[in-house]
């Protein structure tokens, strides 16, 4: 009998307390005739497990270990897993899975790690052409551009650095090479009268990894600006300790890399300095956890200006926002003195003390004060006002030119009018990096265009601001080639005042239904915010401003031109992150842990782990994204649509399980998701966290039991009183204050009307829907109006034009008044809920309307099906029938 064995090392797996399961080897013959293997597991502490195979004979079965390709199959595994916050196990039936909560991002820190940072297990990755080129081929290299080979001696030599330098110009061969190349290779290469024109090749290889560098370095500067401005404005770098990806997408790996540049310059010493440290800090806490104390203790012997660099670094990372600074030369002839000033009035920032982070005024910042062509003599700003000695009048202040420091920079508009004459020379621009150039756009529209100032410009300020702010696009448009990733400038400086991104509703909308839901993935590719001449993307001639907004419209909706509206639903969206402390909001990471509470948990334990404050949270920032999104909400198809929920929770589950949960599809529900049922608090809570989430993909109307004088009779409000007794009436008011900012009607591909009622007879143009006012906290069914109609009428066979309903509000209407709405409004389909129909759908007027009804065996009174409809592309509609569940 033979034995044959292999060690897997898995460090800090707690072999005491393991299971395997179903191991097996499965060989492949030429034949493909699978031949299997039992192994067997023997531990070999502290954390190495032996596989061992054995061969078998008998029972006129004789397998034999040959040379070949083997899979090891481990059925099932169960072990302690420590981090149980960053990563899971699943049993898979077979296939055994490792799975994390930062995967894919940031799962390479974590894999293979389990438990403690003592060592790794090694993991090598294979890239493999998806048209499966043949490694080590003899075929031309044009043909290999699959394949990436690297010499080991080379990988073996070199260090970090260079090899990410190794890798970077082998992806730019195969970039060229893949395209075209400039050696025949039917010939000898050496010797060949044009060999030598190889190194121009070789020449435009190191041009690209070059600028492949600069654009780094660009991208990481605007990904800085819009994480700070946007995404987690005013915080600090310390992680909460609930972070997830959303977090560490807004934190890691942007203005920290800056602290560390930071120092290296003002050290004037080489990278050696930091780098060093690092490698200290790596020797020192080997084997072990470090902290930001131990980085702490080896900055501490560097001193600049008398100053702990050690502190320093220390108050960075503690301390959220970005400074912000005035450079000022004085309007006085005579006085030629630069004044600078810290501008902070009236800004929050996050600090972490003892550990727990505060929300509090923005303190001074120790600034280090870079000015070019000028000579200091102190390299730390640590006051709030700072005047320097007499400067030539004709120089230009520049200060930390390159973004090299974390703060933005504001000059004196007589110094900003310099700057946008000098940057229409093309040998300043030429002169400049491309960080420089985006820095010094990017900061005068952040400080002018989002009015960040600290003092309210005067009113012919204001007109000079407005007119720089127009030879800024201007300067954009004729040398889009210097401003590589132009579409962001142009956002930035049409954002408007405020940071409220205030375009008229609709336009803003029109953006919503073509964006991309993150913006930062699309910065890895520039192509998605090159502008590529005259003609494209924004034309400044369609900007039209006043005091309160500014109307963009679109010229073709291209990916040239998405990728700002993709910034545009990006403000809109995440602005909800922002803290405000009277009325609390929740992050997209708290909105994100909310929604797989509210999928993992049962109803008996749904209030101990959803709190009443969560809810409140939720509905406000519900009503910060209803409130920006217009009465009548206009959506590209494909799109699934749905009926009444009616508090069936276990129903609409059944909804997302069958057709796919956001954003995997797009969804529209028609309202009255709460009452009757037994779990309204959950089916509201999870569609308002997806509509919060996915502003951009999930859509809610408003039902007529999303008001509350109905709700507070029908179940809703007792519910409440049942599960929540000590924060009823709050809870009751936070869901109906979101339930009146909810659309009333919505438009589908231009052609399909939706509302959860039906049509009035007072309709004349969608114009008129789009126009209805929000928010409308409840309605007087003795006051007829629009709103009314829209969610309480009903088709009536028999019926000619519109009679009073049975239901005392509102009214019924017959075939005749929906013909005529289709032609007036030049729609073709009508689609409504508020009914219940016996199959889940049903057609009126000859198929001009449709009646959906999603909560099948509705109240346990009825045995009707629940139903949804697809709508296509290409608006062709569909329906999935749900039958009572038992």
């Amino acid at each position: 009998m033979f034995n044959f064995h292999f060690t897997y090392s898995c460090p800090y797996l707690y072999v005491d307390d393991y299971q395997f399961e179903n191991i097996t080897l499965i060989r492949y013959g030429e034949d493909e005739e699978e031949i299997n293997f039992n192994v067997d597991v023997e531990l070999r502490p502290p954390w190495e497990i032996d596989f061992l195979v054995r061969e078998e004979k008998g029972g006129g079965e004789n397998k034999k270990l040959l040379t070949g390709r083997y899979i090891l199959n481990i059925g099932r595994f169960e072990g302690i897993i420590t981090y149980n916050k960053g990563l899971f196990y699943r049993d898979a039936g077979g296939l055994p899975l490792l799975a994390s909560n930062f995967f894919f991002e940031f799962s390479p820190s974590l894999f293979p790690q389990l438990g403690g940072p003592l060592q790794k297990t090694t993991t090598k990755i294979s890239l493999i052409h998806p048209h499966g080129t043949t490694a080590l081929s003899n075929t031309d290299s044009t043909h290999s551009f699959g394949l990436i080979t690297i010499s080991l001696i080379q990988w073996e030599a070199a260090d970090q650095a260079h090899k990410i330098a190794l890798l970077a110009r082998q992806f730019a061969r195969q970039w060229l090479g893949g395209m075209t190349t400039v050696i025949n290779f039917d010939f000898e290469f050496f010797g060949v009268a044009n060999a030598g024109i190889f190194c121009l090749q070789e020449d435009i290889v190191e041009c690209l990894c070059d600028k492949a560098w600069q654009r780094f370095q660009l991208a990481h500067y605007l990904r800085i600006n819009l994480a700070e401005t946007f995404l987690a404005p005013g915080e600090a770098v310390a992680l909460p300790e609930w972070a997830g990806v959303e977090e560490i997408k807004t934190h890691c790996s942007l203005k920290g890399v800056l602290f560390f540049n930071s120092i290296e310059r003002l050290t004037n010493k080489s990278e050696l300095t930091i780098l060093g440290i690092i490698k200290r800090l790596l020797v020192q806490q080997r084997y072990r956890h470090f902290r930001l104390e131990h980085l702490d203790e080896l900055l501490r012997p560097l001193l600049i200006d008398s100053i702990d660099i050690g502190q320093v670094f220390t108050f960075w990372f503690k301390s959220g926002g970005i400074p912000n600074l005035l450079v000022e030369k004085s309007s006085n002839k005579n006085n030629n003195r630069l004044r600078l000033v810290q501008l902070n009035n009236g800004r929050q920032s996050q600090q972490l003390l003892n550990g727990i982070q505060h929300w509090a005024k923005m303190p001074l910042w120790p600034l280090p004060i870079d000015i070019q062509n000028v000579s200091l003599p102190f390299k730390f700003m640590l006051s709030q006002v700072l005047e320097l000695a007499p400067l030539d009048r004709k120089l230009l202040p520049l200060t930390n030119l390159g973004f090299d420091h974390l703060y933005k920079v504001n000059y004196d508009l007589k110094s900003w009018e310099r700057i946008v004459h000098e940057l229409g020379d093309t040998s300043t621009l030429n002169v400049l990096n491309a960080k420089s150039r985006a820095q010094l756009l990017g900061d005068f529209c952040y400080f002018n265009a989002f009015d960040d100032n600290d003092e309210k410009p005067s009113e012919s300020n204001q007109l000079l601001i407005e007119r720089l702010q127009r030879n800024f696009l201007e300067l954009l448009r004729e040398h889009y080639e210097y401003f590589e990733l132009c579409e962001f400038y142009a956002f930035w400086c049409m954002a408007g005042r405020g940071r409220r991104i205030p375009m008229d509703r609709e336009s803003r909308f029109k953006y919503l239904q073509i964006i991309q839901q993150n913006v930062l993935p699309a910065l890895l590719n520039g192509d998605n915010y090159e502008c590529g001449g005259p003609g494209l993307g924004f034309d400044a001639a369609t900007i039209k401003t006043d005091e309160f907004s500014i109307l963009v419209t679109l010229q073709q909706l291209d990916p040239i031109v998405t990728s700002t509206a993709a910034l545009l639903n990006l403000a809109f969206a995440l602005q909800t992150s922002q803290r405000i402390m009277a009325q609390p909001k929740m992050t997209l990471a708290e909105v994100d842990g909310l929604i797989e509470r509210i999928l993992l948990t049962n109803s008996q334990r749904f209030t101990q782990l959803v709190t009443a404050a969560d809810i409140k949270a939720l509905c406000n920032s519900a009503i910060e994204v209803l409130r920006v999104q217009p009465s009548l909400v206009e959506i590209d198809p494909p799109v699934v649509v749905c009926g009444d929920i009616h508090g069936q929770f276990s129903d609409l589950m059944r909804i997302f399980s069958r057709v796919g949960f956001p954003p995997l599809k797009n969804f529209l529900f028609l309202g009255d998701y709460v009452d009757r049922g037994r779990q309204s608090i959950e089916t509201a809570v999870l569609l308002l966290a997806y509509k919060t989430r996915y502003p951009a993909n999930f859509f809610l109307l408003r039902g007529n039991h999303e008001c509350s004088n109905i709700n507070r009779v029908y179940g809703f409000l007792e519910e409440i009183r049942r599960r929540f007794p000590h924060d009823t009436q709050s809870l009751w008011i936070a869901f109906n204050k979101a339930f009146a900012w909810l659309p009333f009607t919505a438009l589908v591909g231009g052609r399909v009307l939706c509302m959860h009622g039906g049509i009035s007879d007072r309709l004349r143009s969608l114009d008129q829907l789009r126009s209805l006012s929000r928010p409308v906290p409840d309605f007087d069914a003795a006051n007829p109006t629009i709103e009314l109609d829209l969610l309480w009428a009903d088709p009536e066979n028999g019926v000619q034009g519109c009679v009073r309903s049975p239901r005392g509000a509102s009214v019924m209407f017959g075939e005749d008044v929906v013909a005529r709405i289709c032609r007036q409004l030049d729609i073709d389909l009508v689609v409504r809920a508020h009914q219940v129909v016996q199959d889940g759908a049903e057609f009126f007027a000859n198929r001009k309307l449709i009646t959906l009804f999603s909560a099948p065996h509705y109240a346990a009174q009825y045995n009707n099906a629940g139903a949804t409809m697809f709508i296509d592309e290409n608006l062709r509609c569909s329906f999935q029938v749900f039958q009572p569940a038992g």
